[in-house]
Parts: structure tokens; sequence; C-alpha cells
């Protein structure tokens, strides 16, 4: 008897800026929170870490930016947060700052973890 065929799962994504990525934003430059947690990818089960952020047009809190982030991929821990600036055109993103609710992530891997997402955008902390 044949197997149906395997339901697709939804595609996982380690870096995310704005609602459905980076390349969505268009030419503007970005401001914002992010968190950095641990998650389960959906398509592998895998362990990941992610950076997650959104506007800071959509005035949510780290803590509901988290809760965002857990509708869509099992949390295991959130490792902090911070603020976040694009600057499309000069191909730089700058971090900083930290999380009321989460506390600082590593800024240092933070910054790795962007750098190997967008290769061809500076990663300065700041």
């Amino acid at each position: 008897m044949e197997k149906p065929p395997r339901k697709q799962e939804p595609e996982f994504s380690l870096v995310t800026i704005g609602e459905h990525g980076l390349h969505d934003l268009g030419v503007r430059d970005v401001f914002g929170k992010y968190v950095v947690a641990l998650v389960r990818d959906p398509s592998t089960g895998e362990e990941k870490t992610v950076f997650w952020a959104v506007e800071s047009g959509n005035m949510l809190s780290h803590a509901q930016l988290f809760g965002h982030l857990g509708r869509k991929v099992t949390i295991l821990k959130c490792i902090g947060g911070g603020l976040v600036r694009v600057w499309k055109k000069e191909r730089r993103i700058e971090i900083w700052d930290e999380s009321f609710e989460f506390g600082s992530d590593d800024k240092s891997l933070t910054a790795k973890m962007l750098k190997k997402a967008f290769p061809t955008f500076s990663v300065v902390i700041l």
C-alpha cells in the first residue's frame, strides 16, 4: 500500500527582519526590536537559534514579539533581545541595547548570525 504524500512543512528562516524578511522591505531603512531564541525547526525537528525582528512602528514589546514568534515555531527558550537598525542603501545592520523582559543576547554571536544571513551587509554592535 502506497503512503499518502507528506504534508509540506512551512519554510523556516534562521534570520527574519520584518514580517516576511528583509528582502520584503524594499529599499527603505528599518528600525525595530528583536529577540534571539532557541527554537525547534518545524521542518527537521532540529534545535536552531533564530533572530526575529519587527519594525518599531508595530509598537510590540519584546515579550509580545517573543509571543508572535511562538505562533510560528516551537520556542525552547529566549536568549535575549535588543534593538536593530537596517540601513538598506548603505548595506549596514546595527544592533544594540537589551530587552527589559529577557535581558541582553550575546551581541557578538548575534552579529555573526546576521553576517552569515546577510553577507553583503556590514554588521555593527553599538
